[in-house]
């Protein structure tokens, strides 16, 4: 009769790994506990993967140990939780985790202090990223440099929070080429310039894929920009937040025109003068939306009469 002990030692890989396959995540945990070759069969991280190790969130400095084990390098989702309060050489842990991990896809380190960094490294780990927050990351001028000229060559990545870092420094033309590369795009209190705002919405209205843009307390002066091509880009969107964009009664006239025609907009946050609008349009543009922010946006009293009308007869707004 074969021993427990012998047979447990020379039962294959593959056998061994079919086993594991079927173990719920306490049982998996428990398996490799049991001797080395389960242990190193059972680290495998196609196993734990299976049961929801795909994700890892930080939530204090001892979880960054948890990024070198075995099981752990095939997660494509990493966070930094928001209580979380990490050190410099902490940092550096976390990064150089983050370089080893081939398959992660979505990246969120927001407030941590990457100011040390190379930017040809920090734009190598953004090129394999898919979605990316390091907002408030004190990044320097080269590094958004060096990571939105990569965005704007090959890259991919569909969604971009870089909120609360300065982003002056990049060029009108590279910033728009990434943007418009993006699905979503977050970049509010960045000090970008109107010349960068211009650029975007300029490429905006004749090829995009943003879906998504956030600018907001960042005052962009938008009215170079053709009050037609702007209306095109602006519609293209599903959500835009632009407070503190300037606008031209123009410029204002031809987005809610189009808006109230054929629209892509789902929500808007807007802060700029509206007066010159059409009552009729303006009420017929802002009823097809399901959120709206309209504010300090001067609107007159036929205006408002007129929305109010649309709305009593039927809307998406819930908000």
């Amino acid at each position: 009769m074969i021993s427990r002990q012998y047979s447990i030692r020379m039962l294959p890989t593959e056998i061994l790994e079919n086993i594991f396959s079927m173990l719920d995540l306490e049982d998996l945990h428990q398996a490799v506990l049991v001797c080395r070759k389960w242990r190193q069969v059972g680290e495998n991280p196609r196993l734990w993967k299976r049961n929801g190790f795909g994700h890892l969130e930080i939530l204090v400095e001892s979880d960054l140990e948890f990024l070198d084990t075995r099981r752990l390098q095939h997660i494509e989702e990493l966070i930094l939780d928001a209580e979380a309060q990490l050190g410099r050489s902490d940092i550096k842990l976390l990064i150089k985790s983050v370089e080893k991990l081939d398959r992660l896809k979505y990246l969120d380190i927001p407030r941590s202090n990457l100011s040390s960094f190379k930017p040809a490294r920090l734009a190598k780990i953004v090129s394999k990223l898919v979605a990316l927050d390091i907002s408030n990351c004190c990044l320097t001028n080269k590094q958004v440099e060096a990571i939105l000229k990569v965005l704007s060559e090959n890259s991919k990545m569909e969604n971009l929070h870089i909120s609360d870092n300065d982003l002056s420094t990049v060029q009108p033309e590279v910033l728009a080429i990434a943007a418009n590369n993006l699905l979503g795009l977050e970049m509010n209190r960045c000090r970008l310039t109107s010349e960068q705002g211009q650029a975007i919405f300029n490429r905006m209205g004749h090829e995009t894929k943003l879906v998504s843009l956030k600018v907001v307390e960042n005052i962009i002066d938008l009215s170079p920009v053709n009050p037609d091509v702007l209306a095109r880009a602006l519609n293209k969107l599903e959500m835009a937040d632009g407070w503190l964009w300037i606008l031209t009664n123009h410029q204002t006239r031809a987005i809610f025109k189009q808006m109230a025609q054929h629209s892509k907009l789902r929500g808007l946050r807007i802060c700029t003068n509206l007066s010159a609008v059409k009552p009729t349009v303006l009420a017929l543009a802002i009823s097809k939306l399901e959120k709206v922010h309209v504010d300090y946006c001067q609107l007159t009293a036929d205006q408002g009469e007129a929305i109010l009308n649309q709305i009593s007869e039927g809307t998406k707004l819930t908000e």
